[in-house]
């Protein structure tokens, strides 16, 4: 009876921990689609934003479209504003930045993840504020 409890906790463990994999590293990669990786995982780290939440921003400002366009005017993967997008553009050095810019998924998700980043430092590092602020 012993062996029995032993190996249904072993067991239980062993099904937790394949659980917990699963909800932390298999689930968000089919969840999440990562598209555009080369990108968010280059300017994610340039920028010191976790790569996951920029894909999240992402999905949920665009559903990965670049072309998309709010009623806003806000523009492609990470829905840049025109004006965020001159003022960022100043800021990181983008030379000859144009409105239409924002289309491109390069320079979009590297506007995004800067100011992404401004908004965490200016937020204390506290992700649901400045993911509210965003």
């Amino acid at each position: 009876m012993l062996k029995f409890i032993k190996r249904t906790v072993i067991i239980v463990i062993l099904l937790l921990i394949a659980a917990a994999a699963a909800r932390f590293y298999v689930i968000p990669r089919y969840v999440l689609p990562l598209k555009y990786s080369e990108y968010v995982e280059k300017y994610s780290e340039q920028y010191g934003v976790d790569k996951y939440l920029v894909y999240a921003v992402i999905h949920s400002e665009s559903s990965f479209k670049s072309e998309a366009l709010s009623h806003k005017d806000a523009k492609g993967l990470m829905q840049i504003t025109p004006d965020t997008g001159k003022w960022a553009a100043e800021i990181i050095g983008i030379e000859d930045f144009e409105e239409e810019d924002l289309f491109d998924p390069e320079t979009n998700i590297k506007i995004g993840c800067w100011y992404l980043s401004r908004l965490m430092n200016q937020f204390d590092g506290i992700e649901k504020t400045a993911v509210a602020a965003y």
